[in-house]
C-alpha cells in the first residue's frame, strides 16, 4: 500500500538548504522528517537556490526556478508595475507562483494535503487554480499583504497556522479571519546540554543573523557596561549579516566598534561569523547565558528554544511570542533597553546557583517542544 502524501511549499522568498537558509527552511526540513516517521511520503517544493549550495537530500525535493529579472531592465519595470496592479509582494512572485502551480499540476501533487509557509499571496493564487485543494498555510511572521490578499485570504486557506499565540492573534486581526497556533519545535536529541559545564568565565552567548532587527548591538551594549565594571565573563558572538560572509554596513562597523570597546576593557569576545548549522549546538555548548535581544516581535524564536535545550539559562527581550516560549523558565528585559539587560545579566552573574536552576528549568521547557508535537499538530489541522 501506498503512503500518503504531503507537501510542504517553501516560501518565494527562502531555499531549502541545511547551510544558506533560515529558520523556515529547518522548519520545513524537520517536520517532513517528522511525517515520514508517522507513515506519510513527504515531499517539499522550494525556489531552486545557487548551483554551488546542496539542498537538503533526505527529503524528496522539487525545485522551481524564480525568474530571472535584471535589475533596472524593462522586464523589472514590467514586474513592479505588475505587483502594484495586482497587489503582489515581490517583483516576479506571479510568474514565479504559477511555475509552482504547474509542478504541483505536473508531479499530481494538487490533491494532496499542501502546507504552504509565509505565503499568502501564493495561496490566494493557488486556490485560484486548485478550487478543491487543501492548503494550510503556515505563517512563521507577522506578514503584511495588499488589500486584495487580506480579503480573500480568509477563504483561500483551508486553516491559518501560526507559531505562536502571538502570531495567531496578529494575524486574526489584521487578516480578519481565524488562526490557530502550532508551534514550532527543536532537535531535543541534536541539542543538549554539555556534559561539563564550561569551565572559565561566564560566556554570555547571542547565535543569530547580526542584523538590525535581531539586536546584537544591544546584546554587545549591555556588555559594555557590564565590562565597565567587572571581568568575569566573556562574551560571543555566533553569526553574520549575510551568508559565509559580512558585509560591513554602518550598523555592522557599530557592532565591531563596541566588540572593540569590550575587549578594551579587558574582557574577550570571541566573534565566529556565519557558522553551519551541523555545527551551532557546539557553539550553545561553549556559553552559559543565552541572550535573545530582538527589537522586533520575534514570532518564535527559532535560537531561543535551541539555547533552552542546550541547558543554557535565557534571557530574551519581551517582545512578540517570547514571553509565552520561556513562560517562567528564563528572565524578559524590555525592548532596546541595554541597562535592563546588563541588570537581568548581573542577577545571574552574582548568583551561579540561581543560573544553574534556570538552566535546568529552560531545557525542561524545551522539552515541551519537540518537532513532534509541531507535526501533530499540523496533522490535526489537516485531519479535522
Amino acid at each position: 500500500m501506498s503512503r500518503p502524501i504531503v507537501v510542504f511549499v517553501a516560501p518565494s522568498t527562502g531555499t531549502f538548504t541545511p547551510t544558506h537558509s533560515g529558520a523556515l527552511s529547518t522548519d520545513i526540513h524537520e517536520c517532513a522528517l517528522q511525517a515520514r516517521m508517522d507513515g506519510f511520503d513527504p515531499i517539499v517544493i522550494a525556489r531552486q537556490g545557487p548551483p554551488d549550495i546542496a539542498p537538503w537530500d533526505d527529503v524528496k525535493s522539487y525545485f522551481v526556478p524564480y525568474p530571472n529579472i535584471p535589475t533596472g531592465s524593462f522586464a523589472e519595470r514590467i514586474g513592479r508595475f505588475e505587483r502594484r496592479l495586482l497587489g503582489w509582494r515581490h517583483v516576479g512572485q506571479r510568474v514565479y507562483t504559477a511555475r509552482l502551480a504547474r509542478t504541483l499540476r505536473e508531479n499530481g501533487l494538487t490533491n494532496a494535503p499542501l502546507f504552504p509557509s509565509n505565503d499568502p499571496d501564493g495561496v490566494v493564487f493557488l486556490r485560484s487554480c486548485f478550487p478543491q485543494a487543501r492548503l494550510y498555510h503556515r505563517f512563521h511572521n507577522q506578514m503584511e499583504s495588499k488589500p486584495r490578499v487580506r480579503a480573500a485570504l480568509g477563504n483561500a486557506a483551508s486553516a491559518n497556522l501560526c507559531v505562536s499565540d502571538f502570531t495567531s492573534r496578529w494575524i486574526e486581526k489584521y487578516y480578519s479571519t481565524q488562526a490557530s497556533t502550532v508551534y514550532d519545535g527543536v532537535n531535543l536529541e541534536e541539542f543538549t546540554p554539555a556534559l561539563t559545564s564550561p569551565s572559565g568565565p561566564t560566556v554570555l552567548n547571542f547565535v543569530g543573523r547580526t542584523g538590525h532587527e535581531k539586536a546584537p548591538d544591544i546584546f554587545l551594549e549591555a556588555a559594555r557596561l557590564l565590562s565597565e565594571a567587572r571581568r568575569d565573563f566573556g562574551v560571543q558572538l555566533v553569526g553574520s549579516n549575510h551568508w559565509g560572509e559580512v558585509t560591513l554596513d554602518e550598523f555592522q562597523r557599530k557592532l565591531q566598534e563596541l566588540s572593540a570597546q569590550i575587549e578594551k576593557n579587558g574582557v574577550k569576545v570571541r566573534q565566529t561569523g556565519h557558522v553551519p548549522r551541523a555545527r551551532i549546538a557546539d557553539e550553545f555548548r561553549r556559553a552559559h547565558i543565552h541572550i535573545v535581544p530582538s527589537r522586533w516581535d520575534e514570532p518564535f524564536g527559532l535560537t531561543t528554544i535551541e539555547g533552552m535545550a542546550c541547558g543554557l539559562a535565557t534571557i530574551a527581550s519581551n517582545t512578540g511570542g517570547s514571553p509565552e516560549i520561556i513562560a517562567d523558565s528564563g528572565q524578559l528585559f524590555e525592548r532596546d533597553n541595554a541597562a535592563d539587560l546588563a541588570h537581568q545579566i548581573t542577577l545571574w552573574l552574582n548568583a551561579p546557583e540561581l543560573r544553574r536552576v534556570f538552566a535546568l528549568k529552560a531545557r525542561k521547557r524545551a522539552e515541551e517542544f519537540s518537532w513532534a508535537r509541531t507535526w501533530a499538530g499540523l496533522r490535526a489541522a489537516m485531519e479535522s
